[in-house]
């Protein structure tokens, strides 16, 4: 069911509260899935990419259920791709963007009407001064769908993906 419409009253933080119990459940269902608990990602386009930056920009909070199984489990993903980042008012330098935030593969048309090219582009710059590894991948066109399946106009991103995945290699030990 899609809680975020009302009676939410605060959609971000329940959104956040959402996402984070999403990687703590597959995360904890790792070896059940066969799928490598320290390469959980995160991928979003507009909303969804916004969602994911706040997700992997925020204190990962322990919920205060102790009786909760997945308490002690990590929401924070290995890795994200944001594309068509979209701000939702925020600035760059409201984004705690340091070291311990995920790698980032950043996918932006410079034609897209909805996201500014510019945070995109200061959200790479961000992520270089952490210190922390990340991919940039401008498009002139597109628009704010170029990175969306399935007739996206950007057919090239999943391919560039996949190398960086590799170039970037195994999480670092939490």
């Amino acid at each position: 069911k899609y809680r975020l419409a009302p009676p939410s009253t605060d959609v971000l933080r329940d959104a956040l509260a959402d996402s984070r119990r999403a990687v703590r459940l597959v995360r904890s269902r790792a070896a059940d899935w066969h799928i490598a608990p320290d390469r959980i990602a995160m991928i979003g386009f507009s909303a969804g990419s916004n969602l994911i930056l706040n997700l992997a920009t925020a204190p990962a909070l322990i919920p205060t259920d102790a009786a909760d199984p997945l308490a002690a489990v990590s929401a924070r993903p290995d890795f994200i791709c944001l594309a068509a980042t979209w701000p939702h008012g925020q600035k760059i330098a409201d984004l705690p963007i340091g070291r311990a935030t995920p790698p980032a593969f950043i996918l932006h048309a410079r034609d897209d009407p909805t996201s500014p090219f510019a945070f995109g582009e200061g959200l790479a710059e961000a992520w270089r001064r952490a210190g922390t590894p990340v991919e940039f991948c401008p498009y002139d066109q597109g628009g704010h769908m170029a990175f969306n399946f399935p007739n996206q106009p950007a057919t090239d991103w999943p391919a560039r993906f996949v190398a960086w995945l590799s170039k970037i290699g195994p999480a670092p030990a939490r």
